[in-house]
């Protein structure tokens, strides 16, 4: 399915990736927000690419304090810009900047009301680097920030039951396999 996305937007993938993350959010736009709350996050990524354009598949686990679960999950397209494009350099930093659309495996608020907000476009930014580790494979580390921006229709249960922005930090570590080198 992703490979099909990737050659339908920018022709045949050249590469396929994958890795894990860990970080931190927060759920309002202020601590004003009444349903402001802080939380840890990891989950997985895959992804495919070409060049310096990407499409990857994230499923990100939000857990607060209290041991409330939230379960995200979407899709990013991104360009990445970097000093060495063709990958060759043993050691390549590199920014990435991107968007996507994500959506919601339901949430409970701290009243108890059920969050209805279900789907969200993001804008995310990277900043990494490539280590080289042969011809087809290479390692990959970034700091990611990603900025949620959901769809903030109340429901039945009050103006409290909407969930309006995320945003969070998390750092990256995964491996890249070339299976078409130039």
């Amino acid at each position: 399915m992703i490979m099909l996305l990737c050659s339908i937007l920018y022709g045949d993938p050249r590469y396929l990736g994958g890795g894990f993350f860990r970080g931190d959010g927060s759920r309002g736009f202020t601590k004003d927000d009444p349903n402001y709350e802080e939380y840890d996050t990891k989950g997985i990524t895959i992804k495919v690419g070409r060049d310096v354009r990407e499409i990857s598949l994230s499923l990100i686990d939000t857990q607060t304090a209290e041991g409330k679960n939230v379960m995200m999950f979407g899709a990013d397209m991104s360009v990445i810009l970097m000093l060495d494009e063709t990958h060759k350099s043993l050691f390549n930093p590199f920014l990435s900047i991107g968007v996507g659309i994500y959506g919601i495996d339901g949430s409970t608020l701290a009243d108890g009301s059920e969050d209805n907000a279900k789907e969200a476009t993001t804008v995310n930014g990277s900043l990494g680097f490539f280590v080289r580790l042969s011809k087809h494979f290479e390692l990959e580390a970034r700091m990611n920030g990603k900025f949620f921006l959901w769809d903030t229709s109340t429901n039945k249960t009050g103006e409290n039951a909407v969930r309006e922005a995320d945003s969070m930090t998390n750092y990256y570590v995964g491996l890249n396999w070339y299976f078409k080198t130039k």
